[in-house]
């Protein structure tokens, strides 16, 4: 083959890439630009549904400076306060009355409903000290409460908890880490293992002041005021819960005292539930789950924790096609999670008796 031909072909291959190389770029710009347009797309919406709840917030806010301008302009008596003494005194460090927030322009007054949402949204927005603080006022509005603001009080609480037990558990991992480097070299830096424990204090102490905050308005404003058996099993959960939750990180006296104190606000709750809750109610499922949990986790009564979750699960059987037709997913998903603990519980008691 002659020189003059090699040329050519080299040439032509030549152009093929090129062609290639411009055909990829091209596939590759276009791919970019789609790309981007849909981050832009989703940010336009994500902005846009920011907006409309800052201009729904807005727009109550106005609202009622507005009403409270009129209210001041015709009439000289105080306004009523909207909260009766007993419930008053619960929140006399937390919640002011209507007169105050006539004064304080950035502490408007809204409707019950309102505080429901705004809770949701700072729940939302992360920011779980804003979310208890409208808790509690709509709490102070009326300390009844139905399904959906004791769900709301229930997960804003759990939020704020969730986060530092998770801490918690994080820093004690991390400190027996330490404990073991520091027994196998005695010349291994102490610095350490000091500075986790510091931290691992101060969560506690977190844990301490959001444990004692819920359990105040338990025991002050919403079992006292809690009129159907159903609320009263729930407020009792929760007790329960957050007295387990104290127990997992004290030690000696202090845990003691918080495991009685469980003790008492789930077996309080269990009589109820027996008694008065038809096996299908989700809070008496969900009671019956924690409760066992404390009992094999907390306490150690591995029979004890068996037989709970053994005769919620039994029972509840004998209802399952009625659950299943009426959707109630919350129920079924509990449920399972009592099955799956009851095999897990079982194969763990039969292989120590088998040892």
């Amino acid at each position: 083959m002659s020189d003059e031909n090699i040329d050519v072909n080299k040439e032509i291959e030549e152009n093929v890439k090129e062609d290639t190389t411009t055909k990829e770029n091209i596939e590759k710009e276009n791919l970019v630009a789609s790309i981007e347009n849909i981050i832009n797309e989703k940010e336009s919406k994500i902005i846009e549904n920011v907006e409309r709840d800052i201009e729904f917030v807005n727009k109550i806010n106005l609202d009622k400076q507005n009403e409270i301008i009129e209210t001041t302009e015709t009439t000289e008596k105080p306004i009523e306060k909207t909260i009766e003494k007993p419930i008053e005194k619960a929140f006399e460090k937390q919640i002011t009355d209507r007169e105050e927030h006539v004064v304080e322009k950035n502490n408007p007054v809204y409707e019950r409903d309102e505080y429901v949402f705004l809770a949701k949204l700072y729940e939302k927005a992360e920011k779980p000290e804003e979310t208890i603080d409208f808790i509690k006022k709509f709490i102070a509005l009326n300390p009844v409460l139905n399904k959906e603001e004791r769900n709301v009080l229930n997960s804003g609480y759990k939020y704020h908890i969730g986060k530092n037990r998770s801490s918690w558990r994080l820093l004690q991992m991390l400190e027996k880490k330490e404990e073991k480097r520091a027994e196998m070299n005695p010349e291994h830096n102490l610095a350490h293992l000091s500075s986790i424990r510091e931290i691992k204090e101060r969560v506690e102490d977190e844990l301490r002041r959001i444990i004692d905050d819920i359990q105040e308005l338990l025991d002050e404003v919403l079992l006292p005021n809690a009129t159907k058996n159903e609320q009263k099993v729930y407020y009792l959960k929760l007790k329960g819960d957050y007295y387990r939750y104290m127990a997992e990180f004290t030690v000696k006296e202090e845990q003691e005292e918080a495991m009685t104190q469980a003790e008492i606000a789930y077996n309080e709750a269990y009589e109820i539930a027996e008694k008065n809750l038809s096996i299908s109610n989700v809070t008496r499922l969900g009671l019956a789950l924690n409760f066992s949990i404390f009992c094999y986790e907390t306490r150690n009564l591995k029979e004890d924790a068996c037989m709970i979750a053994k005769n919620a699960f039994e029972e509840s059987m004998k209802v399952l096609d009625d659950l299943e037709k009426n959707k109630a997913k919350d129920t079924i998903l509990i449920i399972q999670l009592l099955k799956e603990n009851l095999l897990l519980w079982t194969n763990e008691l039969n292989e120590e008796e088998g040892d």
